[in-house]
């Protein structure tokens, strides 16, 4: 990995979303990061911290993985939709994901976006068997 790729992939994304480099630095995070700590790195050559890599890549809406490497994904995975629950909704189904919820937030990225294509593929392979479940129902009511 060559390091000046990180800052230019920083460049572009401003460029791309009509910001500039010092309002990415200033509003990445609230650690006292300034432009010129910023320069400072590319200057010395080397990466910033695991945490000021991670706040900048929030606040851009990519992966650490893309802003330090150029791997794909390069997007975050969508936030999950608040969970709204119905009447007659029992305590333990609330909590059972509470808990899923809270154990997927604590993934880095790359495992947050392996579970969500495992989640995608449970969810496509569950609307295929639901499909013909029905069709063979149906069948036999034929």
């Amino acid at each position: 990995m060559k390091y000046f790729e990180f800052f230019d992939r920083i460049k572009a994304w401003a460029k791309e979303n009509n910001t500039t480099i010092e309002a990415v630095v200033s509003n990445a995070t609230d650690k006292n990061l300034t432009v010129g700590v910023y320069h400072g790195w590319k200057l010395r050559e080397s990466l910033p911290s695991g945490e000021y890599c991670y706040d900048i890549a929030q606040y851009m809406g990519v992966t650490c993985d893309w802003l330090i490497s150029g791997k794909e994904p390069k997007t975050l995975p969508a936030p999950l939709p608040e969970i709204q629950f119905g009447e007659g909704r029992t305590d333990f189904v609330s909590r059972r994901i509470s808990d899923i919820v809270s154990n997927l937030e604590r993934l880095d990225d790359r495992s947050l976006h392996l579970a969500s294509v495992y989640i995608q593929a449970l969810s496509d392979a569950a609307t295929v068997h639901s499909a013909n479940v029905n069709k063979n129902v149906n069948g036999i009511r034929n």
